[in-house]
């Protein structure tokens, strides 16, 4: 697995609200995150404050909602929610509102909010109905994803289904609606309190299924488990025998691996090759391990991460709730590596025909500043020095896959090859490439 980094991406770790510069913004249990991949944009269901964030360019700002925990569509700035849990992006800029306290599904559009799915009409909304969205019923949805079409898939929590917005209407996906836990055929299938909702590029729906401590998949009108046994408790390992504790959030990148928000683990994990591993959040440590801290991966420390969502570029955003901070775990990148060449190791020297290069060669990689730079891949390859030059038939290249923690690669066995002449060996590693120079001789005599 690469090297991973966690850093902040906005919030002070106050819980607050104010707009501004990312550093010092403020957030109130953020819950919901998403990304447009078409400009990086980071949209906020900054559930406690009842409004929806923007993060982009450094600055926080307020995309909709006035603060009151209430309902009412209108103009961004002046609109209102009541505890938005869930956030997402169409293709086409529009966002996507799981307004939890208001049993609805809100649109931002154009500077305005409206109603997508949910009465249209001020009442007790909660409820289950299908049929036409403004008058549909939904109680307590928290999750919300869009596919390629612009249909939204909503985790209808306390009605213990999946729902499903298209064509003004809601429909269920799955779930009967028994708070339980049953795979099988979608509408037989039963979730317990399904909180988090994304979706892949084939349409299959995966679904955070918070008190089942499972994640769900969707597909072929059949509902199976990814991985979790069921039991409350951390355990990585084979998908059959993971342990998840109340996940909330889940992801989906393009090679279809999957991030899951862990809250009550306080880590982010991931799905992939039938395996569940710890991607952020201390490996070892047992307990309570809810903290706040940045820097590689496995030692940062989360409190009750929520919403989780890839970007485009791999890295994954978390809305890390309980810290109040909005998170990003990144692949580290690498150092730049220079190919330095041992004194007396890049002189002319005679070898043999079809005779191992001797004493093999060695090359220190290190960075900027002349420190080592462990675990870098550096690959020996012979090359002609002339159009004369001698050039080997086999043998005529190795790969030393990780320098040493002196930052050293040591070449395989490498051959001088057939006929004489001059006789070229590149080293390259990173941005950089070292080379050495030989001359072939014959039964012992230079040509």
């Amino acid at each position: 697995m690469p090297t991973r980094i966690v850093s902040t991406v906005a919030g002070d770790g106050t819980a607050d609200f104010k707009d501004g510069p990312a550093a010092s913004a403020r957030f109130h249990r953020p819950f919901g995150v998403a990304v447009h991949k078409g400009n990086g944009n980071v949209y906020v269901a900054d559930a406690d404050n009842h409004r929806i964030r923007l993060i982009s360019n450094g600055q926080v700002t307020t995309v909709a909602g006035d603060g009151n925990p209430a309902w009412k569509d209108g103009q961004a700035s002046s609109a209102e929610f009541s505890w938005p849990f869930g956030v997402t992006t169409r293709s086409d800029g529009n966002v996507h509102v799981a307004d939890g306290c208001n049993h609805r599904i809100r649109l931002i559009s154009n500077g305005q909010v409206t109603t997508a799915a949910g009465p249209d009409y001020v009442c007790e909304p909660s409820g289950f109905q299908e049929g036409p969205a403004s008058t549909a019923r939904l109680h307590y949805p928290f999750g919300v994803a869009a596919d390629s079409k612009g249909d939204v898939y909503v985790a209808d929590t306390s009605n213990h289904r999946v729902r499903k917005i298209s064509g003004g209407q809601v429909t269920t996906v799955a779930g009967d609606g028994t708070p339980a836990f049953a795979d099988g055929p979608a509408a037989s299938a039963r979730f317990n309190s399904p909180i988090g909702i994304a979706v892949d590029d084939h349409g299959k729906i995966y679904v955070a299924d918070r008190d089942n401590h499972r994640v769900r998949v969707i597909a072929g009108g059949q509902v199976t488990t990814v991985a979790g046994d069921g039991t409350p408790a951390y355990k990585d390992g084979p998908v059959a025998s993971a342990r998840f504790h109340s996940p909330c959030g889940v992801a989906v990148d393009t090679d279809g691996i999957l991030y899951v928000g862990d809250s009550q683990n306080h880590r982010l994990r991931m799905i992939s090759a039938g395996q569940v591993t710890t991607v952020a959040g201390p490996v070892t440590d047992v307990g309570d391990v809810a903290g706040f801290q940045d820097g590689d991966a496995s030692s940062a420390r989360f409190s009750g991460p929520w919403g989780v969502v890839v970007d485009g570029k791999g890295n994954i955003y978390v809305a890390d709730s309980g810290n109040h901070r909005v998170r990003m775990v990144s692949v580290a990148p690498k150092p730049v590596t220079y190919l330095v060449v041992p004194d007396g190791d890049d002189d002319y020297r005679d070898a043999d025909p079809n005779k191992e290069l001797l004493p093999r060669l060695r090359v220190v990689a290190q960075d900027k500043s002349g420190g080592p730079v462990p675990g870098a891949e550096v690959t020996f390859t012979i090359r002609p020095a002339t159009a004369t030059s001698a050039f080997p038939d086999h043998r005529s290249s190795c790969v030393v896959p990780s320098t040493d923690s002196n930052g050293i690669a040591t070449a395989d066995v490498l051959t001088a090859g057939p006929a004489p002449g001059d006789l070229k060996v590149e080293a390259t590693a990173a941005e950089d490439k070292a080379s050495f120079v030989f001359h072939v001789k014959v039964n012992g005599a230079k040509k």
